[in-house]
């Protein structure tokens, strides 16, 4: 299912917000290296030949900061200016676009595997 990004609410993932994001998570017992590192082994499982990740809706990145010592070539894409900002800062040299969870114009057949919000591969 697609949801076009113009009809949800991304507000509150601005400003402030994206700044203590990964702290607000990681405080509740969020793990992103344990996800991440789970979530690359299902693409394995899958895709054992995976060489690229196209993270969609990366926020922060933090997850893509496990996959870019898992995966030869990662991006990532999210709607949020400020969540993008906050991911380039910390991943220099890792594409972050503007875009949302939808089919994405960067996913194709030279990136094998994708991930969204939830562990899938593609």
């Amino acid at each position: 299912m697609t949801v076009a990004a113009d009809r949800l609410d991304y507000s509150h993932y601005t400003g402030p917000l994206s700044r203590v994001y990964d702290l607000v998570y990681t405080s509740r017992g969020k793990d992103f290296a344990a996800e991440a590192q789970e979530i690359a082994d299902v693409i394995r499982a899958r895709r054992p030949g995976a060489a690229s990740l196209l993270d969609v809706d990366c926020g922060t990145g933090e997850h893509l900061v496990t996959w870019r010592h898992l995966f030869a070539e990662v991006e990532g894409v999210d709607i949020s200016a400020d969540m993008r900002a906050v991911a380039r800062a910390k991943l220099p040299g890792v594409p972050i676009h503007d875009g949302a969870c939808a089919i994405s114009p960067w996913a194709g057949p030279s990136t094998p595997s994708a991930h969204c919000s939830a562990p899938w591969a593609t």
